[in-house]
């Protein structure tokens, strides 16, 4: 074979062309395919198009084409600055506003909160996110994304909140997909801990001054975070469902022409074989976390919607109302329901095509492009928002979206 050429087997007569970069690529082609296709990779890789690497503390570099070190310092610390950052903005607003700030600070941080509100801007980053949920995950759908878009898939792999993604940190660099599929399913887990804790806190200190009962400050401190707790069901859910959908998402290969038989590797970690014992494992684990993470929530989010939803046409407002308003604030009363129908867009779009078989990738996109074009004609019909403004850009999102599947279809 050539250099920057692949194959399975000698027996295989479908080359592949790896991720080179000139003369420091990983496929150095030759005559000999070894053991799984070892024998065209440079020495430190081996697996599927030379993609896995020998070495503790590397991983697979796809822009430079070979394996790395991994500076796990480096990514840690992009992660922390992007969680931290936020809160730090958050924190230091609300204590400048009460602790006797000039009052041009007060003035300027009271237009903010105003601007935000009439600008409905929480629901158009929430729009953003999805978009971002939708948008990088169609690009694992079997497709080889050219390098000028590859900007643009970065970028909404950070957008859709995928810390612990490639975007910031490898997965061989995190443990592994194991690894990767646990962290980003417990991380939701722990900032709702963090939310409540804070809520607690803040109960018990009030409750101390006013001498009021712990009991009630708890269920208080319950009532409270049960927002914030909502709110990141709803976000995270599609992130951390794609990640779980990717234990499912395996590639064939070809071992053998004649007769033709097929060996898979799991896409997002080659390393693993999709017959193995790991791989079984990693099912069974993404199973667990789909339930938690994808039919828990929407049927939560349902039960959610139709108590409330006597109270929210009445415009008689209800605790449960109340502490559900951050998932359906966004719609008109009669098209609360919309909230659940995003969520399950989402869901549906940015990995549950993956349970579509490798055998029918193509489909998979005609799948989602239909499904991308309903939900759009629905949207368009309905108008389901209460801004105008929320709208229109709910609109647009939709329509990249069904761009976004015409587009990988044409390059499939």
């Amino acid at each position: 074979l050539d250099e920057g050429t692949w194959r399975l087997t000698n027996q295989s007569r479908a080359i592949e062309r790896c991720a080179t970069a000139g003369s420091t690529g990983a496929c150095v082609g030759g005559a000999d395919a070894g053991n799984d296709g070892d024998g065209y990779c440079r020495g430190g890789h081996s697996g599927y198009r030379c993609g896995v690497c020998a070495g503790e503390g590397q991983y697979f570099d796809k822009g430079a084409g070979r394996c790395e070190e991994c500076d796990v310092a480096a990514s840690y610390t992009l992660i922390a600055f992007v969680l931290l950052t936020p809160l730090a903005v958050v924190v230091c607003l609300r204590r400048v506003e009460r602790r006797g700030a000039p009052a041009a600070v007060v003035r300027t941080i009271k237009r903010l909160r105003v601007f935000s509100k009439r600008s409905a801007l929480p629901a158009k980053v929430r729009l953003a996110v999805g978009f971002a949920q939708i948008g990088a995950a169609a690009s694992d759908f079997s497709i080889s994304i050219p390098d000028v878009l590859r900007p643009l898939l970065l970028s909404l792999r950070v957008l859709r909140l995928d810390l612990w993604g490639p975007a910031f940190i490898p997965h061989a660099c995190l443990g592994g997909y194991m690894t990767y599929m646990l962290v980003t399913a417990t991380f939701p887990v722990a900032l709702m801990l963090v939310a409540v804790a804070v809520r607690l806190a803040r109960r018990c200190y009030r409750a101390r001054r006013h001498a009021d009962t712990e009991g009630r400050a708890a269920l208080m401190a319950l009532r409270d975070a049960a927002p914030w707790c909502l709110g990141i069901v709803t976000l995270f859910s599609p992130t951390v469902s794609s990640a779980a959908f990717g234990a499912f998402h395996c590639r064939r290969v070809v071992a053998d022409s004649s007769p033709l038989e097929y060996r898979s590797f799991l896409w997002d970690s080659p390393g693993v074989l999709c017959s193995s014992g790991e791989w079984e494992t990693l099912r069974i684990a993404a199973v667990v976390i789909l339930i938690v993470w994808a039919a828990v929530p929407l049927a939560i989010l349902a039960l959610i919607l139709y108590k409330v939803r006597p109270a929210v046409l009445k415009h008689t407002p209800s605790h449960i109302s109340t502490a559900s308003r951050v998932a359906w604030e966004d719609f008109e009363p009669p098209d609360i329901w919309w909230a659940w129908m995003d969520l399950f867009r989402r869901l549906a779009l940015g990995g549950g095509l993956l349970l579509v078989p490798e055998e029918f990738a193509f489909l998979r996109l005609v799948i989602g492009l239909l499904f991308a074009l309903a939900a759009l004609f629905m949207q368009v019909l309905l108008r389901p928002y209460r801004n105008k403004q929320v709208e229109a850009l709910a609109a647009a999102v939709q329509t990249a979206i069904c761009v976004l599947f015409l587009g990988y279809s044409y390059i499939y």
